[in-house]
C-alpha cells in the first residue's frame, strides 16, 4: 500500500505517475504548471491528453499495489540531485533494494557485452579503485562489462546500482538473475528502473535507460567499446550533460577492438589505463 501522507501529496504523486505513464519527463512547462496550478489532476489531464482516464486508472492501481519504498517521485528528497539535472529526467522511478544508496556519490561504468580478457581485468581494477574511494558503482546490468562492474563492486565490499531496461519482476538478462535475487536481501545493491515492475524488456528501452546511467554521476567510464557500442550512447549523454567521461587505452590489443573507447580518448576523455596493469 502506498503511504500517501497528506491528501495533497497523494494527489501530486498520482499526477506525476499519470504523466510518467504518458511518457512525459520533467521539463519547464510541467514545472511551471505544477507551480501555478493547485489542481494537480488538471495538470496531468492537460499533458496526458486523451489517454488521461486510462493512465489515471493504472496510476491509482500502482499506488495501491506498490509500497512507498518502491516508488520514487520527482519531488521526493531521495531523488538524486544529479539525475534531476538531466534534460529528460524521469518523473517516477521504481526501486528494489536499498533505497538509502541513492544518497551515495557514484561513478558510472559501462562497456561492451563481449569484453576481452584485458578489458575484464581493467573493469575489475577500475571498479575496485572507485569503490576504495567510497563511490557507488552504477551500470546497466547487461552482460559483459556491466555485470563485471556490478559483481566486482559487491565482491570487494562496495555498493552498486543497476539501471534496468525493464521492470524488476523480469530478470533480464537471465545470466544476471543473481543480482535481481540479491537485491531482495543485500543492503549494498539497488535496482532502479523507470518501468513498473511488471513491464517486460523491449528493444527501445535499452537505449533509453542509458541517459539515467549517465545522469547518476559526474563521471562515466567506458572500459571497452566498439565503434557502434551502446556504451558510447551513455558517454554522449554524459558529455551532453556537462559530465566527465573516461576510457582506457590498451597497450597489448588492437585499437579496432576498442574503437569507441579510442575515439573518446582522441576527443579528450581521460585515460584510466594507468589503473590497469596489462598481462
Amino acid at each position: 500500500m502506498f503511504l500517501s501522507g497528506t491528501p495533497e501529496s497523494r494527489s501530486e504523486a498520482l499526477a506525476l505517475l499519470v504523466l510518467h505513464l504518458a511518457h512525459q519527463t520533467w521539463n519547464e512547462r510541467i514545472s511551471s504548471a505544477f507551480k501555478k496550478l493547485e489542481n494537480f489532476e488538471r495538470v496531468a489531464s492537460i499533458y496526458a491528453h486523451k489517454n488521461f482516464l486510462k493512465h489515471k486508472k493504472d496510476a491509482e492501481t500502482m499506488l495501491e499495489k506498490y509500497d512507498s519504498r518502491e516508488i520514487l517521485f520527482w519531488f521526493d528528497p531521495d531523488y538524486p540531485k544529479l539525475l534531476k539535472e538531466i534534460s529528460d529526467a524521469p518523473l517516477v522511478l521504481f526501486l528494489r533494494g536499498n533505497r538509502r544508496l541513492l544518497a551515495n556519490d557514484a561513478v558510472s561504468i559501462v562497456g561492451t557485452r563481449e569484453p576481452t580478457a584485458d578489458a575484464r581485468l581493467a573493469t575489475e581494477s577500475i571498479t575496485r579503485h572507485f569503490v576504495a574511494q567510497g563511490k557507488m558503482i552504477v551500470s546497466g546490468i547487461a552482460r559483459g562489462v556491466d555485470a563485471i562492474a556490478h559483481h566486482t563492486a559487491l565482491s570487494c565490499g562496495g555498493a552498486t546500482c543497476a539501471v534496468l531496461p525493464n521492470g524488476a519482476d523480469h530478470a533480464y538478462p537471465l545470466v544476471n538473475r543473481d543480482l535481481y535475487a540479491e537485491a531482495q536481501t543485500s543492503d549494498r545493491l539497488l535496482l532502479v528502473s523507470e518501468y513498473a515492475p511488471h513491464e517486460k524488456p523491449q528493444r527501445f528501452q535499452f537505449v533509453k535507460r542509458n541517459r539515467i546511467i549517465a545522469g547518476f554521476s559526474m563521471l562515466t567510464v567506458v572500459t571497452q567499446a566498439g565503434h557502434r557500442s551502446g556504451a558510447l550512447i551513455t558517454a554522449n549523454h554524459a558529455l551532453d550533460g556537462g559530465r566527465d567521461v573516461a576510457a582506457v587505452h590498451y597497450l597489448q590489443e588492437s585499437e579496432a577492438i576498442n574503437a569507441g573507447g579510442e575515439k573518446l580518448l582522441a576527443d579528450g576523455a581521460q585515460d584510466l589505463g594507468f589503473l590497469h596493469n596489462p598481462r
